[in-house]
């Protein structure tokens, strides 16, 4: 007796894959342009390194360890650098949607190599506690987010006065959270201040870390609000010190993730189908110097 996969299973993976590539992913997945600028780090000049998932494991001493606010990536393999002058154009694989329900309003997560500054590196690791602030880099990077649906169009995020949001900076990258989840934007660096790497996490609330923007906040040239509905390329300029970049990432509106879910759960029906008719599926705590 024949089993067929149910239709609504069927529906939802066709609809899925003529939506979205089946190796899409809402991290950047193509550089368009980039300019190293006058005061990069040195030998972190591959915009390659930005692209994907950002880094979960970096080295700690002999051996790997996990990324932490205490430990962020740091290798060439993992960051590029922009300094002054210069920057970067990246093509998300899924465009970010300017959705108000996402968590906190942020659409877009971009994630760097800065860290807590640890009180008393005497005391065992388990022990490490921050007063708040970040690593001290000479010199510190300022730098504007810039998105476009087209890569011809492209505005400015200009971030609201009370928040604090500057890549490369808060919030420092926790790779045992989601990455797609951004973290509450109104917390600062003291609200971190005498808490250890478990009293971060729970700040973090499940998230990765990352800095997060909302595509509401882009404006055009006269500083009116461009109200785009979503935007597929990130621009970041550097206007003096450098920032290094791990990787962004679209943070998905809800719908769109559950269909994800849907034409995966479908897809697999239709393969394990295929599979038992043997038919193919588908034959028609350092920072770079």
């Amino acid at each position: 007796m024949t089993r067929s996969v149910p239709f609504w299973l069927a529906l939802a993976a066709g609809l899925f894959s003529s939506i979205v590539p089946a190796s899409a992913t809402p991290y950047a997945d193509r550089v368009i342009a980039y300019s190293q600028g006058s005061t990069a780090a040195n030998a972190y000049n591959n915009p390659s390194s930005a692209l994907g998932e950002p880094s979960r494991i970096t080295p700690a001493g002999p051996t790997d360890a996990p990324v932490t606010p205490f430990n962020p990536p740091w290798p060439t393999g993992q960051l590029v650098s922009i300094g002054a002058g210069g920057s970067i154009t990246l093509e998300l694989g899924i465009s970010a949607q300017d959705v108000a329900w996402n968590p906190y309003g942020i659409d877009l997560i971009l994630f760097g190599n800065n860290g807590f500054k640890v009180n008393d590196y005497s005391v065992p690791e388990s022990e490490w506690t921050t007063d708040g602030t970040l690593f001290t880099f000479d010199p510190a990077g300022a730098s504007t987010v810039w998105v476009s649906d087209n890569n011809q169009d492209y505005y400015e995020l200009v971030v609201p006065s009370g928040l604090t949001a500057q890549v490369d900076s808060l919030f420092p990258t926790d790779a045992s959270g989601d990455f797609l989840k951004p973290v509450n934007p109104s917390l600062t660096g003291a609200d971190f201040a005498g808490k250890n790497l478990a009293g971060i996490k729970e700040l973090y609330a499940g998230s990765a870390g990352g800095t997060g923007f909302d595509l509401a906040w882009a404006r055009k040239s006269d500083g009116s609000q461009a109200g785009i509905a979503s935007a597929r390329f990130v621009r970041i300029e550097v206007s003096h010190g450098k920032i290094e970049l791990d990787g962004i990432a679209a943070v998905p509106e809800p719908a769109t993730w559950a269909l994800f879910g849907l034409g995966l759960l479908g897809a697999a029906g239709l393969r394990s189908t295929a599979k038992r008719h043997h038919q193919p599926f588908g034959s028609t705590g350092t920072k770079p110097l």
